[in-house]
């Protein structure tokens, strides 16, 4: 069992909230899907080809980008409902229940890229399958397959990003305790002895 405190782990992820805190006072509060920045902002459920439930994720940044979402929908009502940036940033329960049903009769895959062809982020949300297809990941050359030593050639993510002079590079899962011995000794100076009363004790394995 490996006993890791969250806090400790992810600590560094509230780094905003805890600057803003500081420099404002004020305690930062459950934001969802929200954003500052943009509106709409989220993920809304659509369809796939076969009718089956899908979603889409859009953020919106500028008045032409949400006049141009409108346009794909085909339902301009929005622009004088929602006539700015700051006026939807405002309203962001009211942007998701009046593009809800509009989304909802749209196919995944091809509003995506109707929204990106007009400069707008969008794209369908992915599930682990959907994620081993994508085309995007493919051709970055994300995925790589490595040799694990009891299972064989295994697919594992590739690395997030790459800098040229330190690429980086990937190594196989070990197996379980696979390196026990090298790190009681390498790293905690025990003799070969006391490892080996510890295996002894069924302390290792």
């Amino acid at each position: 069992m490996i006993d890791l405190s969250q806090y400790e782990a992810a600590l560094h992820f509230l780094a905003p909230a805890i600057t803003h805190y500081f420099a404002t006072g004020t305690v930062a509060k459950p934001a969802g899907n929200r954003s500052p920045r943009y509106a709409p902002h989220g993920s809304y459920r659509c369809r796939d080809q076969a009718g089956n439930e899908r979603w889409i994720a859009l953020a919106v940044a500028t008045d032409e980008q949400w006049a141009g979402l409108l346009k794909i929908l085909g339902d301009y009502a929005g622009l004088r409902r929602f006539p700015s940036h700051a006026v939807r940033l405002a309203q962001p329960d009211e942007i998701d229940s009046y593009l809800g049903p509009l989304i909802a009769t749209q196919a995944a895959g091809e509003v995506a890229a109707a929204l990106q062809a007009a400069g707008i982020s969008a794209y369908p949300v992915q599930s682990c399958a959907d994620l081993r297809e994508d085309e995007n990941l493919r051709e970055f050359g994300f995925f790589g397959v490595l040799e694990q030593t009891e299972c064989g050639p295994m697919p594992y993510d590739g690395l997030a990003y790459r800098l040229c002079r330190t690429p980086g590079e990937q190594s196989a899962a070990p197996n379980l305790g696979e390196h026990s011995e090298e790190v009681l000794s390498s790293l905690l100076g025990m003799s070969s002895a006391d490892i080996e009363q510890l295996r002894q004790a069924n302390v290792l394995y």
